[in-house]
């Protein structure tokens, strides 16, 4: 049997190949909204460019480097899981005069899978950025990774461990020169646990400081994310109407882009703050302005859930039980299959209110017991503890109900 020999490519490949990374290195230089815009129609010739420069011993670091500078359209369009490969193979190839290049590429592919959900990877992959950070000795660099530790042990609900990489982050990124970008980064993850450990106070302040260095710095995008973090406590606190006003301007500095996750993540949560208001026709109203053909199409399926989770909400206060447990139903889904329990269990605690308005009290209960169980997993979150209290007292009602119905 004889061994396959992949050919060797010829000196016209070769030379295509390097002039095809060229452009895009120019190309991907300086991405801005309207620079992503442009390079969305063209992106499947900057991905196999990329495929192509990263296969060539002569064009590798370049290639690398044009994968890097692309984060910024692969990020904000959600080309998450399409990229994943791309920046393994990179961070792979890097020899050991490229640490420095290699420690880029580990942080950027643990963003991109912490976004994906693939938390577990995504921490090994930041774990593996800050042996090397270590290792170089580079101080930036080891801030960087404590940064991006602490947001994925957030995503995790692994709050003191988001805690004690906030912090280690925040003492690393003292007296650093250009880091100001890393700590809003930080104070918007310590921001989030203390919301979701019920001190908003703390979380609003932090929310607060995150949001002026991001004007300060002039980060629209970025500004857009901390407003919207800080609104979401706002809200939490039950500041309405400051909440709302954050949450406007968050979306008028979207209104130009063509940042579709973004806009969903705002609509979302708006969505959730007009319920919250009972404002259920300007809840349904924003939660159907969300494209959820990009979403799909992205594979952003956290995103998908809470809309569907929005909508079938919104849907049952306005007793419509039927139109709304197909939503409930496919955001369970949804959020069994990226495991994420905190959101399917309140999914269920809905699905189980629709059950009832139906009248299905015995398919209901088994719902708010199963919502209830997998709460009681989330000890540290406020949230959590506060929804298993209440949907104990619905299940206790519900349970009096259906003996009664039984006598």
């Amino acid at each position: 049997m004889t061994n396959y020999t992949a050919p060797t490519p010829s000196p016209q490949f070769i030379h295509s190949t390097k002039a095809a990374i060229a452009y895009w290195h120019r190309r991907t230089q300086a991405i801005d909204d309207n620079a992503i815009s442009q390079l969305d129609f063209e992106r499947q010739n900057l991905f196999q460019a990329v495929q192509f420069g990263l296969a060539l011993p002569q064009t590798l670091q370049e290639a690398a480097i044009v994968a890097l500078q692309a984060f910024n359209l692969v990020e904000r369009r959600g080309y998450w899981e399409e990229w994943i490969p791309v920046l393994e193979q990179a961070a792979t190839f890097c020899t050991d005069k490229q640490l420095h290049l290699k420690f880029e590429l580990l942080s950027r592919l643990g963003q991109l899978q912490r976004f994906s959900q693939q938390l577990s990877t995504a921490i090994e992959t930041h774990r593996e950025a800050e042996n090397l950070a270590q290792q170089l000795g580079h101080k930036q660099s080891l801030a960087i990774a404590y940064c991006n530790l602490s947001e994925d042990y957030l995503r995790c609900h692994d709050y003191a461990t988001t805690k004690r990489y906030g912090q280690a982050a925040l003492a690393a990124l003292n007296n650093l020169e250009g880091m100001k970008h890393w700590e809003a980064f930080t104070l918007n993850t310590l921001g989030e646990v203390a919301r979701v450990r019920g001190n908003l106070a703390m979380s609003e302040e932090m929310l607060s400081k995150a949001v002026a260095i991001r004007r300060k710095l002039a980060q629209p995008i970025f500004l857009m994310r901390a407003l919207n973090n800080l609104a979401v406590t706002l809200q939490t606190a039950q500041k309405f109407n400051s909440a709302l006003q954050s949450y406007e301007e968050a979306s008028e500095l979207l209104a130009a882009t063509s940042y579709e996750l973004d806009k969903a993540v705002v609509q979302i949560n708006l969505g959730a703050l007009y319920s919250r208001l009972e404002q259920w026709d300007k809840a349904e109203t924003i939660l159907r302005q969300v494209n959820l053909t990009h979403l799909r199409q992205s594979n952003t399926k956290y995103h998908e859930a809470a809309t569907m989770q929005g909508l079938g909400n919104v849907l049952v206060k306005q007793h419509q039980p039927d139109e709304a447990i197909p939503y409930l139903q496919h955001a369970i889904t949804l959020w069994q299959t990226i495991g994420e329990g905190l959101e399917q269990a309140n999914s269920m605690e809905t699905l189980g209110e629709a059950r009832a308005a139906q009248g299905q009290v015995a398919e209901a209960i088994p719902l708010y017991q199963g919502a209830i169980a997998l709460l009681k997993k989330f000890p540290g979150n406020a949230r959590a503890q506060k929804l298993m209290a209440e949907f104990k007292l619905d299940l206790q009602r519900l349970v009096e109900e259906q003996q009664i119905a039984n006598q």
